[in-house]
């Protein structure tokens, strides 16, 4: 949404992230078809100490939910997991970025 100059905005915030040490930026195009995410998002909340069990949070216009039960927890995991080795490696992903910006100038 918005103008070539706000989308190039965002492309630039982006790949300025995802040089950070403690970001891994990766983008999932659209030729990885469709994947059981799209329903919608979903954020894993992880924990440093094993014995913390992971929540997954979800959110949309009115209300969020965390959810704590094993069976959830790992289902939106493994769906976690899918879509990270679909996505493009952050090295092509900065490449992606760095080409839509070209385009955009």
């Amino acid at each position: 949404m918005g103008t070539a100059q706000i989308t190039a905005e965002r492309f630039e915030r982006l790949a300025e992230a995802g040089r950070r040490p403690n970001v891994m930026l990766q983008i999932l195009p659209y030729q990885a078809g469709a994947h059981q995410a799209m329903t919608g998002s979903f954020t894993v909340v992880g924990f440093p100490a094993s014995s913390d069990l992971d929540v997954i949070y979800l959110e949309n216009m009115s209300s969020g939910l965390c959810l704590e039960d094993a069976v959830n927890v790992r289902r939106y995991v493994s769906v976690f997991d899918y879509l990270r080795a679909a996505a493009l490696s952050p090295a092509d992903t900065a490449t992606m970025l760095m080409n839509a910006l070209n385009t955009l100038a």
